[in-house]
């Protein structure tokens, strides 16, 4: 029942709170407060949404909004500048000492976005800094930051080509830093968007450092669009656990504002790399999402120019289909090379223990090996199910 009547708070939230957004965004008053539903149920979306600190920022627009939201709004706001303030230093310190031992490195997705085209960095909420290097640098990137401190975490099940390092006091401000050797994970994404896109043209990040770079305008959004369909299929990880929604509203915020930068050489390459790549539809529509929250008038055109292409069959597949087995096996066709495509087959049929307790709760107290041979009989006969690797 509780599942029922979050669905329905949603259906009736939602839209309220994207109506908010566009006209604070726009400068125009947002719509009066609806009351016939419980402020917890208001702050779960807030929160869903990642948009607390962009309601914080024009709370004087929001006067007849209760208190005590307003005082949730409000304290999650301060969290999040203590946590930016620390973030930001921590982080710092790691991509100039990169830079000072000559490895060349990329910032990308929320930080690239927080410092680029949020004007507070705060108002972009998220829990870690993605950073890229090339692969032949991994190895003297990893010394720098155990050098620093960071300890690295084992690589969850399924992840390929990046690792997660965290420092800090836990129960206070922890920081993570996905360490990437590819601007996305998965193989079949990699030929939608190859990390040469993020290394071309990279533009100076100067308000996160002197030494950081984030990716071009046009990269920056594919890379968001791919990231937002990647977590509409799988969920994403927030102090609540797994959570799932169609469309999180800081991300169309995100888009809006990356559109409004998105002029010119900008635009031409966004269009010629979503057209070479088999995309074009999928960036339109979730650019045309994005003018939900406020967005440039010169975007409607952007968005028919993009969705006049058409979508490569194989990319309407994967995005579409929810079978875990098929993404594998795409990923496995699109790996190159005989070395990653055994690394990908490795990691899919022999994960750590941890996953594995965390798959099968109830038999955490069998062996390693015993857990690993159920995980295999498993995957053995979804494999013949679905008719086998074809």
């Amino acid at each position: 029942m509780r599942d029922h009547d979050e669905m329905s708070d949603a259906a009736t939230i939602d839209p309220f709170l994207s109506e908010t957004l566009r006209a604070l965004r726009s400068g125009m008053a947002p719509p009066a407060f609806l009351n016939e539903v419980e402020h917890e149920a208001y702050w779960a979306r807030i929160d869903f949404h990642g948009i607390a600190y962009l309601l914080h920022e024009r709370r004087e627009a929001l006067s007849d909004w209760p208190q005590d939201l307003g005082d949730r709004i409000a304290e999650e706001a301060r969290l999040l500048a203590l946590w930016e303030a620390t973030h930001h230093k921590t982080v710092a310190q790691v991509v100039e000492a990169l830079s000072r031992a000559g490895i060349d490195n990329v910032i990308l997705k929320g930080t690239a976005l927080a410092y680029s085209v949020h004007e507070i960095p705060a108002a972009r909420r998220r829990g870690d800094t993605d950073l890229l290097v090339e692969p032949s640098a991994l190895d003297d990137a990893r010394k720098i930051f155990a050098g620093l401190g960071w300890e690295r975490r084992e690589r969850p099940a399924g992840i390929y080509h990046q690792e997660s390092w965290q420092t800090g006091t836990p129960g206070v401000f922890e920081h993570t830093i996905d360490l990437h050797w590819q601007v996305v994970d998965r193989p079949f994404l990699q030929r939608l968007l190859p990390s040469s896109a993020a290394w071309r043209d990279r533009a100076a990040l100067t308000r996160f450092s002197e030494h950081a770079q984030r990716p071009d305008i046009a990269t920056m959004i594919i890379h968001a669009v791919l990231n937002q369909a990647m977590h509409e299929q799988n969920g994403y990880f927030a102090e609540a656990g797994r959570m799932r929604g169609k469309l999180r509203l800081i991300w169309s915020v995100d888009l809006a504002l990356l559109a409004e930068k998105c002029e010119g050489g900008g635009r031409d390459r966004l269009l010629h790399d979503c057209r070479e790549r088999g995309i074009s539809p999928m960036i339109g529509q979730a650019l045309a999402m994005a003018g939900e929250v406020g967005a440039p008038t010169s975007l409607q055109a952007l968005v028919d120019e993009l969705e006049s292409a058409p979508l490569a069959p194989e990319v309407a597949d994967f995005f579409t289909s929810q079978d875990t087995i098929g993404h594998f096996l795409a990923d496995l066709r699109a790996a190159s090379g005989i070395a990653t495509k055994a690394r990908l087959i490795t990691a899919r049929a022999i994960p750590s223990r941890r996953h594995l307790v965390g798959k099968y709760p109830l038999s955490r107290s069998w062996p390693t090996v015993l857990l690993r041979l159920r995980h295999l009989v498993e995957l053995a006969r979804r494999l013949v199910q679905r008719g086998g690797l074809r």
